[in-house]
């Protein structure tokens, strides 16, 4: 029986404004495991969770992952211990995978497809917040590939509550027209509104958009269950206006999402390999989505451990639709690794074959770019 060594959060900062967090574990036969726990602005908070995840866990077999499921389930603390939780997760099958010599996907009960389709989230990656800032990196993610473009075309524009003024929602639109300009017949929009409206902007805001016959719109209010019957109003809007409606992207765990797919408001949820409680979890809520006629699209936009991670969970799941990919955020996506990372070939991901996630850290890239955490 091997067991857990030593588990421990390394952080690396990537850009400006993002730090990607990762959890290694070790186990007592020399075989090392990573999960992603990244969760913008909160590293310090999912720092401290994995601190006392891991003096539950040390000492405590790594081959049986389900022991840990009370531990993984506990939604004391919120999206920070979610995370931490879903990124162990995640590294015990990495460790499984690679003393097994088997791809995670594999021990999740086999790949349903050899490939999964990836739509391109160009927000963090478009740096001037003009339409044709926005125009250009729409662009750029065509001309390598992708066939599916999301942008936040309203992000800075608004607190969460509504958008400071009616002569926003027409920035926004401006951002929207620019990026359909540059997309031409090529490519399909989908819209992110990060839940920034009110209900009667989103509404108008819906019937403005649907011209532009978006892929999806996604999450444009506050999703909570006292807010469902506004959510209903707007999926019944969006249906005749005919709209795919997508959000959840932060819930995380079956009891969380049931109320809305009991609601009927949404077409596709969003769970997060990274909060949901892991590759396992994610399986579960695809199969609960199945059960109402709802597609999964996992939220990722993430550094390569979360991604790699999603690829395999996708890899396996009956209901799944489309992956996210954060396009073009950092070079560092494709050079923090001692193996590449699976490339996107006209947005298509081939599902890899290599034991475990199929990824391990360069130590100097991490020396290089890793920070200390402090509390």
């Amino acid at each position: 029986m091997a067991k857990i060594k030593e588990m421990e959060p390394i952080l690396l900062r990537v850009t400006d404004k993002t730090h990607w967090l990762f959890v290694k574990i070790v186990s007592d036969d020399g075989f090392t495991g990573l999960g992603e726990a990244t969760l913008a602005r909160e590293h310090l908070q999912i720092s401290a969770c994995i601190g006392k995840l891991a003096q539950q866990m040390k000492g405590c077999n790594s081959e049986s992952i389900n022991a840990f499921d009370p531990l993984f389930a506990v939604d004391r603390g919120g999206l920070p211990q979610r995370a931490a939780a879903s990124a162990a997760e995640q590294a015990l099958w990495d460790i499984v995978g690679k003393r097994l010599n088997r791809p995670v996907h594999a021990l999740l009960g086999g790949a349903v497809r050899d490939r999964v389709p990836v739509y391109a989230n160009i927000n963090r990656g478009t740096l001037v917040r003009t339409p044709n800032g926005f125009a250009e990196q729409a662009h750029k993610a065509l001309d390598s590939g992708f066939q599916f473009i999301k942008i936040s075309p309203f992000g800075g524009l608004g607190s969460g509550e509504g958008l400071d003024d009616t002569k926003k929602l027409d920035e926004g639109m401006e951002r929207i027209r620019a990026v359909l300009d540059a997309l031409g017949n090529k490519g399909k929009l989908m819209i992110d509104c990060h839940e920034l409206f009110d209900e009667f902007q989103a509404l108008e805001m819906l019937g403005k958009v649907a011209e532009f016959r978006p892929y999806w719109v996604e999450s444009p209010v506050r999703e909570n269950t006292i807010r469902l019957q506004g959510l209903k109003r707007l999926r019944k809007a969006a249906d005749d206006l005919g709209i795919r409606f997508a959000g959840l992207e932060k819930k995380y765990n079956l009891a969380q999402f049931l109320p809305y797919l009991e609601a009927g408001v949404y077409d596709v949820i969003m769970p997060d390999v990274k909060y949901c409680g892991g590759l396992k979890a994610l399986q579960h809520i695809d199969a609960l989505a199945g059960a109402y006629g709802v597609k999964v699209s996992p939220h990722n936009p993430t550094g390569p451990v979360g991604h790699l991670a999603s690829i395999h969970a996708a890899a396996t799941l009956d209901n799944f639709l489309i992956l996210e990919h954060q396009f073009d955020e950092t070079p560092l996506f494709y050079r923090l690794g001692k193996q590449e990372v699976p490339s996107i070939e006209n947005g298509w991901i081939t599902i890899p074959n290599t034991p475990g996630l199929g990824f391990e850290l360069d130590d100097a890239a991490v020396q290089q770019y890793g920070e200390s955490i402090q509390s």
